[in-house]
């Protein structure tokens, strides 16, 4: 009764918490986006005027410099969060985690399907789910990534080759 009940009520707080939380980041977001513009059109006017004008543009060259960090580091936060939302309660949560961080450092996000294969996170990922019994030895690999379209793209490359990309990214692997 009452345990379950503050359990419950707890839970909803930390629910509103969280939604404060992305809700304040957007606002940020947006915002540091709005600066960006501002510097980038001021910066402009300045190289357009003499030299009296070069040390306010030096200035907002570097307040650029930050906007454009903070910009990047939410953006990759934002992503983090949208993962770790779509994989709640996903058995394969770590193994999709393996390949996103692999996706994430390739180039144009975006790999062949032999290179995901023999990388030792996705390997040692993979194996935990055959050693936990989740899914059986004999399932091949690229069977867990198609039936997961919601977080990864299978496609064949100008080679015929089969690569893997995030649902809606034009990357290839050519």
């Amino acid at each position: 009764g009452m345990a379950q009940r503050s359990l419950i009520e707890e839970w909803k707080a930390r629910e509103v918490v969280e939604a404060n939380k992305k809700a304040q980041q957007e606002v940020q977001f947006k915002a540091l986006q709005q600066e960006q513009v501002k510097l980038r059109e001021r910066i402009d006017f300045c190289s357009r005027q003499d030299s009296r004008w070069w040390p306010e543009r030096s200035a907002l060259h570097t307040r650029l410099g930050v906007v454009e960090q903070q910009l990047q580091a939410l953006a990759a936060a934002r992503e983090l969060a949208k993962e770790a939302e779509l994989l709640q309660g996903d058995q394969y949560a770590r193994f999709c985690q393996a390949m996103f961080a692999l996706l994430r450092g390739c180039p144009g996000r975006t790999c062949l399907l032999v290179q995901a294969a023999t990388d030792p996170g996705v390997k040692r990922e993979y194996m935990e789910l055959v050693l936990s019994r989740i899914i059986r030895k004999s399932t091949p690999m690229p069977d867990l990534i198609r039936e997961r379209p919601k977080l990864f793209q299978m496609y064949e490359d100008a080679e015929g080759r089969v690569a893997i990309r995030f649902p809606g990214e034009s990357g290839t692997t050519d």
